[in-house]
């Protein structure tokens, strides 16, 4: 009887000892996965806020639209409220994030590209035409980021102008440019030769070079083509004409110890004809081209007509005999 009650004993002993050990071992393995579950979400939660900032960051490192229009303007001398906006684009290109700046400023084109990180001009190109088309005077701006090939860059709202309808600045005409020049030179122009009127473009500035000559004076001006303001000139005495006319009604001054037969422009066709003929000959329309250069001008004894203009990135040179009209020289080439 006492050996089966130490037997019980025994048993019941052994088996209080083994539930305390398994509760002992049990509780510790619930808290250490209760306490990795927190530490893993917490530290899944971690990386997003990171990634957040760092795309906040690399968005700040880049200048805005305004900037990049802003930069281009500067380069250019010219101020926001002349220029008809075309383009403001950022884009990718060989690795770099740059802004592709376009405008116009009357019959003048620029274009820039811009380091979209540093601002620093990395390509310009301005284009002057004769007659700009009503597309170019009133393109609009077109501000389109690409976020599939560059960072995220934010814009503030006034990142590019609202007014995409603003008419381009009228210029005063050849003719006019002659009259102040004569006027201020206080010679009329039944005696004079004009060798240049040209419309150019100095500084950003659009201007006409306006040179003739009265007997042996030569009169060189330089005319705001906006203001018809003189911006410069100069008058040389005792100089013989040695340049040609342009086709003008005036006849032709030769220098004094010359006893040949003086030329008249009207034994010359028109530079209207000129045109003409280059454009026959291209197979082109006025309305299709624009005129860069229309010159007359005396080479190896014989006056001739250079007459130059392109078609988009088509350029052609035409050299046109002034009395005959025969093309003399013809060469079409691919402007780059």
């Amino acid at each position: 009887m006492k050996k089966s009650a130490v037997i019980i004993c025994s048993l019941v002993l052994g088996l209080v000892i083994a539930a305390g050990t398994f509760f002992t071992f049990a509780t510790p393995a619930r808290t250490t996965e209760s306490t990795l579950a927190a530490t893993t979400q917490a530290t899944a939660a971690a990386p997003t806020a990171s990634s957040q900032e760092e795309a906040t960051r690399a968005s700040s490192e880049y200048i805005s639209a305004d900037k990049a229009q802003s930069v281009a303007l500067k380069d250019a001398g010219v101020s926001r409220g002349d220029v008809t906006f075309r383009k403001t684009k950022l884009e990718r290109d060989d690795g770099t994030n740059r802004f592709e700046v376009e405008f116009y400023v009357g019959r003048t084109e620029y274009e820039y590209t811009i380091d979209a990180k540093t601002g620093k001009i990395l390509d310009k190109e301005i284009d002057t035409d004769e007659e700009p088309t009503a597309v170019k005077a009133t393109a609009p701006v077109t501000t389109e980021p690409s976020a599939t090939k560059a960072p995220a860059v934010t814009e503030p709202a006034t990142s590019a102008p609202q007014n995409t309808t603003k008419p381009a600045p009228s210029y005063i005409s050849a003719a006019k440019a002659k009259y102040i020049a004569l006027s201020d030179a206080g010679v009329s122009s039944s005696g004079v030769t004009f060798t240049k009127a040209e419309l150019d473009r100095d500084d950003g500035r659009a201007e006409y070079e306006i040179e003739f000559h009265v007997g042996n004076t030569e009169y060189e001006y330089s005319i705001d083509a906006l203001t018809g303001a003189i911006l410069g000139k100069d008058i040389d005495k005792n100089k013989p004409a040695t340049k040609n006319p342009s086709a003008t009604n005036q006849s032709v001054t030769k220098p004094a110890e010359t006893t040949t037969k003086k030329s008249s422009t009207s034994d010359f066709i028109s530079i209207s004809k000129a045109k003409s003929i280059a454009l026959d000959h291209s197979g082109l329309n006025a309305n299709e081209v624009s005129f860069r250069k229309v010159q007359l001008e005396k080479d190896d004894g014989v006056y001739e007509y250079e007459v130059e203009f392109h078609v988009g990135n088509m350029e052609y040179e035409y050299s046109i005999d002034a009395k005959t009209g025969r093309i003399l020289d013809f060469d079409k080439d691919l402007d780059d």
